[in-house]
């Protein structure tokens, strides 16, 4: 069935030998007598629930570019593409719920990594990653326009690049036993090594105050750029060992407020044009 409905975005209806094989976006394999589903079959094809029985297999890119799953459900091992699906609030794998009505929770999955992108732009409101996943990819959590809410139970070696990308109602994040998003302050004190990367924490509406870690913490970029309610950043006592990368704080129009929370001298953080965007600041203290 390789590339079989492919590109069919309009696709309404399919009766095959008298059966409905899909109809109104859902997708009926049961009982329909398919035994694979090749590369591109299905691909872009509007459909919004997927369930699919074990005895039949597929490609990873079967259904590739389809954006209007809502409900996905597949024992295999192939990992289904779902970024990009914006309605897409349930999905189980093998018996695994990772998201049931909204809320990705992967406590009973054995996931160690999860892959760049995976959770990307999808419906999920909530997310819990808990402590066997030890890394997270590129752009995990990143343009999801539902999510309010991530808990991740275990501190990981960086936040890589875009992990939490415009996310434009998220407020709440948690990471190990610390609330470092709550109440609009993006508190990083507890963060005390590894990296914050590029877009890491960027375009987040609910950001209005960061509080820089105190440790030896490296940053990568651009890792709080285009946070339109910024309006200050505070350095902690200690924090003169911080390294600040170029453009770190680009594009934050409301950023007004440097606090110092110890004297320092502002070449400890090497150059605040270049560090700031160009960005002119109008009160320390």
């Amino acid at each position: 069935m390789g590339g079989a409905f492919a590109g069919d975005v309009a696709l309404k209806s399919v009766i095959v030998n008298g059966f409905t094989l899909f109809n109104n976006g859902v997708l009926y394999l049961e009982g329909s007598g398919i035994t694979s589903i090749g590369s591109n079959a299905f691909s872009e094809a509007p459909i919004t629930d997927l369930k699919i029985p074990s005895s039949i297999t597929f490609s990873k890119y079967s259904f590739e570019g389809t954006t209007t799953f809502k409900s996905v459900e597949y024992s295999s091992t192939t990992w289904l593409p779902i970024a990009k699906n914006t309605e897409l609030v349930n999905l189980k794998v093998s018996g695994v719920s990772y998201i049931k009505d909204g809320i990705l929770d992967k406590t009973d999955a054995d996931i160690t990594t999860i892959s760049a992108r995976t959770f990307e732009n999808i419906g999920i409101t909530e997310a819990i990653v808990t402590s066997q996943v030890k890394s997270v990819g590129v752009g995990v959590f990143a343009n999801n326009q539902k999510l309010k809410k991530v808990t991740i139970e275990t501190v990981p070696p960086d936040f890589p690049q875009a992990l939490f990308e415009n996310n434009p109602v998220l407020s709440s994040i948690t990471v190990g036993k610390y609330p470092i998003l709550s109440g609009g302050v993006l508190d990083l004190t507890s963060i005390v090594s590894g990296r914050i990367i590029v877009y890491s924490f960027s375009k987040l509406p609910a950001i209005t105050k960061i509080i820089l870690p105190s440790s030896s913490v490296t940053f990568v970029g651009a890792a709080f750029a285009s946070n339109s309610n910024l309006n200050s950043v505070v350095f902690p006592a200690g924090s003169s060992q911080l390294v600040l990368s170029e453009d770190l704080f680009y594009n934050n129009p409301k950023l007004s407020c440097l606090t110092f929370e110890e004297p320092t001298e502002c070449s400890a953080f090497s150059d605040f044009r270049t560090v700031f965007g160009d960005k002119t600041l109008t009160k320390y203290t």
